[in-house]
């Protein structure tokens, strides 16, 4: 027989940093209601992550720069929440965001990829055509029929 939990989640999240903010007990339906500023204060030049070996990130596409902009946002507001709850919350609210605002994010994408492609542009490698395996055999045997027949 398998037991299923069908109550919510509380999730209690301690923020011992900031002593004028409460601890919080928070579920689905209970998460703090935040709005990323708008137009977000983000260069896309910041959204390029390079690593150790020089070898660039992929860009981000527009809710990946929306859901770091609301990040901040949470951690300014005091908020010290888990990513998978961020990314829900983050979620909801792009969800309920206008086509200005979505566009806006659009655009910063399509920057963000614009820069990387300058800074770092493909390296086209050209592969060699391979020579069929029969070709030579068919051939040499062409040769022969037209010599010996």
């Amino acid at each position: 027989m398998t037991y299923q939990n069908t109550s919510l989640r509380a999730c209690v999240f301690i923020d011992s940093s900031n002593p004028e903010l409460p601890n919080q007990i928070m579920n689905h339906s209970s998460h703090p209601f935040i709005k990323p500023p708008f137009p977000p204060l983000i260069d896309p030049k910041d959204l390029l992550i390079i690593s150790k070996d020089n070898k660039p990130s992929r860009s981000p596409n527009a809710f990946i720069i929306y859901r770091k902009v609301f990040l901040k946002t949470t951690r300014d507001q005091g908020y010290f929440l888990p990513m998978t709850i961020v990314s829900s919350m983050a979620s909801k609210s792009w969800d309920k965001e206008s086509d200005e605002v979505r566009d806006y994010y659009k655009k910063l994408a399509k920057e963000a990829y614009k820069y990387r492609t300058e800074k770092f542009p493909k390296k086209v490698k050209r592969r060699r055509k391979k020579e069929p395996w029969n070709a030579n055999i068919a051939f040499q045997n062409d040769l022969h029929n037209t010599f010996f027949d």
